[in-house]
């Protein structure tokens, strides 16, 4: 809630992952369910770059292009998982190259900015603790001060210098309490890091899987519908008719 930008940028990643895994679904199932998911997907994403702009105005063009970028690839992606989703026809291999360049530009361009708040995150975090380390070298040389104190007029008030001790006391154990916090936050924040790159690269390899796996899949299995139905317009034994009917009606399932 304190970095509104930094979390803007996260969640619009993670969006986007979600729409890409729903126009996939759709493309391999059919299903049109998961492309009104995809819409759902695109307006939250798209919501959050309005939210941007007015919250960070420093990067006002650069969020401008990323929006736009995300357009072009969600217009295009769109279309194509619309055409798979028929299962009559197959992109072309102009559109699929365009939309992968596209989803590429868009993601560079997310996960730079997204970056870029985070640095600016950890850069406050680091402000933080060099605050405190300053506030404990205060506290150090006050502590003694107030001891320096404490000596030179015990033969005034012993009862004094007794509660005066006692403040000190109190001081120094609240500083490390604060130290110890902000140590053990820094090492949650070092765990949700790794965290997150460990989610981001199994993402990838599963992008990856699924595209490849759908592509081995799609281009032989549309070879052999097209050819045994062509093969059936031909002059065959009714044998060989009732073999190449089961051949290609047993690629369509």
């Amino acid at each position: 809630s304190e970095f509104p930008i930094l979390n803007a940028a996260a969640e619009n990643i993670k969006s986007f992952d979600a729409l890409l895994d729903s126009l996939k679904t759709a493309s391999s199932t059919g299903e049109l369910s998961y492309l009104e998911d995809s819409k759902e997907k695109s307006a939250e994403i798209l919501y959050r770059f309005d939210l941007m702009e007015e919250i960070d105005s420093t990067h006002k063009l650069q969020i401008r292009q990323m929006k736009l970028d995300f357009k072009s690839y969600y217009s295009l992606a769109f279309s194509v998982a619309q055409i798979m989703t028929t299962k009559t026809e197959s992109p072309s291999n102009f559109q699929l190259r365009k939309m992968q360049s596209l989803r590429n530009s868009y993601s560079n361009s997310a996960i730079t900015y997204r970056d870029a708040a985070e640095h600016e995150f950890q850069e406050t975090i680091r402000n933080a603790i060099t605050s405190s380390e300053r506030a404990q070298v205060i506290g150090a040389v006050i502590g003694s001060f107030m001891l320096f104190l404490i000596g030179a007029l015990t033969w005034l008030v012993n009862r004094g210098i007794v509660l005066l001790e006692k403040t000190v006391d109190d001081r120094n154990r609240m500083l490390t309490q604060v130290n110890n916090e902000l140590e053990q936050e820094i090492q949650n924040l070092k765990a949700a890091e790794e965290a997150r790159n460990t989610a981001e690269e199994a993402s990838h390899i599963k992008d990856e899987f699924l595209a490849n796996m759908s592509h081995e899949l799609r281009t032989p299995m549309s070879a052999v519908i097209g050819l045994s139905h062509l093969c059936l317009q031909t002059d065959l034994s009714v044998k060989q008719q009732d073999y190449v009917r089961k051949i290609n009606s047993s690629a369509k399932s």
